[in-house]
């Protein structure tokens, strides 16, 4: 961030810092998976040598010790749905490595307040792990609801006070993690960039605002002076 304050071209290292952490949790992810993975055939490889007969390396165990695995916690809130989402499909949902018991397991750990509701009165048992997962996509695999909640996220984003690179991150790290929500949503978001800046223009301090207006209006001139020279060589 202190580097991101003093550089002359910030949108590159904003660029850079996004794709960094988007590649980040994308690896996280795919490696935790792959821990997962690596528990139950080792499990099950150990359990096969003991026995003596089977290859535990294709089976499935209900009481693997699989790896601690720390997923992050959904209380009901349409925009945290979409990452919790899809972090619980690729690590726990679409395993081959974990059962259905062990499944439903992580789901009642992960969930708190009112989506713990939803399937507190599931019985516990293997047979209903779908069932509570598809009852849980049911309230909110909304389109429309989290489409609403992230636009009226990007309103309500918190508007920055006084003049400081930590607050002008953490606006660009808000409006940026909404934008790639509703990008996941198929909104047409590529179409968005006049309302976009608009937004985020009127969540500036004064003193940003100032130096912002004076770097449009130089950007403008730069862009009608390159257009008459160009008009002029034509």
């Amino acid at each position: 961030m202190e580097i991101e304050s003093v550089t002359e071209t910030p949108d590159v290292e904003y660029a850079e810092r996004a794709q960094f952490e988007e590649r980040y949790y994308s690896l996280l992810a795919r490696a935790r998976k792959e821990l997962v993975a690596y528990a139950a055939e080792r499990a099950g490889s150990e359990a096969g040598s003991a026995a003596g007969s089977k290859s535990g390396a294709s089976l499935k165990h209900n009481f693997v010790r699989l790896p601690k695995i720390d997923l992050p916690h959904f209380n009901g809130g349409y925009e945290y749905w979409l990452e919790f989402r899809d972090t619980f499909l690729s690590l726990i949902h679409n395993s081959d490595c974990i059962d259905d018991i062990n499944k439903f397991h992580y789901l009642r750990a992960s969930l708190k307040g009112q989506a713990s509701e939803i399937i507190k009165n599931i019985d516990f048992k293997g047979d209903n792990f779908e069932m509570a997962w598809d009852l849980l996509c049911e309230r909110y695999n909304n389109n429309r609801l989290l489409v609403n909640n992230h636009v009226q996220a990007l309103f309500d984003v918190e508007p920055v006070n006084k003049e400081s690179a930590t607050s002008l991150r953490r606006l660009i790290d808000s409006m940026n993690k909404n934008i790639r929500a509703l990008k996941s949503l198929k909104e047409p978001i590529e179409h968005w960039d006049t309302l976009i800046i608009f937004m985020m223009s009127r969540k500036l301090d004064p003193t940003t605002s100032r130096h912002w207006e004076e770097y449009r209006n130089a950007l403008k001139s730069h862009k009608s002076h390159k257009s008459h020279k160009s008009h002029l060589f034509l």
